[in-house]
């Protein structure tokens, strides 16, 4: 049950982040394509480990060692 609840928590802080990296890097670079977004980690460094951090967060598991 805890686990649950934790699990929706770190989901609702961590989804709207994401969405609003990925806004900010269209606004910015006036794109959504793929294929013009190479190198962004050059241009926008800091929104770039931000958004790593955001996935990584939503990708391991509730109570997993790796959190």
């Amino acid at each position: 049950m805890i686990i649950g609840i934790y699990h929706i928590f770190i989901t609702a802080l961590t989804i709207p982040g994401i969405y609003y990296i990925a806004s900010t890097v269209t606004r910015r670079l006036n794109t959504d394509r793929i294929k013009f977004l190479g190198g962004i980690a050059s241009v926008m460094p800091q929104f770039s480990v931000l958004f790593f951090y955001g996935c990584y967060i939503l990708a391991i598991l509730p109570g997993s060692p790796f959190l």
